[in-house]
């Protein structure tokens, strides 16, 4: 049997420890309020919650965004202040999120940004990131806030560019992609599985997975369809010769 395809959410050599339930976080991502799924940047209703002074100061150089327009790694950096007290109204660390949100590789910003502002309201539910087993990481940038980088940027990176974060919410199918995604990248799998049982499954509701198989599937029917060919030119030139020497 072949090895699991990479999916670029877990270090193979880190075993995942046991987080929330699945339903949990499958909830939390139903109920995201609709200014998380809006295209950052996008015009948003006058209810969406408006940037920190702060926060906006130091994103923009003192300029305030445009009213009515969503400011993604502020939204992002305000969010995890709560995980990490010791980052609030730090340029530097809303400078660290802006790079991760903004970052162009494997996925457009806009869809980048909409998928750590979903996997932030994720890891801002204190089942997830007040579970027992993540009680070692302390309230640092090197701790609880560094954890929740590195699970945005690898959510931003291995997930959104196959599941588009639009979709997250929609349909019990890409709730429990994306909340196994989510775990998965911050080092987590859900409480009642084991850590086998779980990465099972996700071999199984993984879009990137499931078009690697698919990709791999095609390129082995390509081949067999190379090799019937060639075959089959063998064929008809050993014919032909038989009949030539009769």
């Amino acid at each position: 049997m072949s090895a699991p395809a990479p999916d670029g959410l877990l270090d193979r050599g880190r075993a995942t420890v046991v987080g929330p339930t699945l339903a949990s976080v499958m909830q939390r991502i139903a109920q995201a309020p609709p200014d998380c799924v809006l295209v950052p940047g996008s015009t948003v209703p006058s209810r969406a919650a408006p940037v920190p002074a702060a926060s906006a100061d130091a994103a923009t150089g003192g300029r305030a965004p445009e009213r009515g327009r969503v400011d993604a790694a502020a939204v992002v950096a305000d969010a995890l202040a709560v995980v990490a007290p010791s980052t609030r109204q730090s340029a530097s660390f809303l400078a660290a999120v802006r790079s991760l949100v903004t970052g162009a590789d494997l996925v457009s910003a806009d869809q980048r940004a909409r998928a750590a502002v979903l996997t932030v309201w994720v890891l801002l539910d204190p089942g997830v990131h007040a579970t027992a087993n993540l009680a070692h990481l302390d309230a640092t940038l090197d701790g609880r806030a560094g954890w929740a980088l590195s699970t945005l940027y690898t959510v931003g990176v291995a997930l959104a560019p196959a599941l588009d974060p639009v979709q997250w919410p929609t349909t019990s199918a890409t709730r429990e992609e994306s909340a196994r995604a989510i775990l998965r990248a911050s080092g987590l799998h859900p409480a009642y599985e084991t850590a086998q049982s779980a990465d099972a499954r996700w071999q199984t509701v993984s879009t990137a997975i499931q078009r690697h198989v698919l990709a791999e599937l095609a390129e082995e029917a390509r081949r067999a369809e190379v090799l019937a060919r060639e075959l089959a030119r063998k064929r008809a030139r050993e014919a032909a010769a038989q009949v030539s020497n009769v």
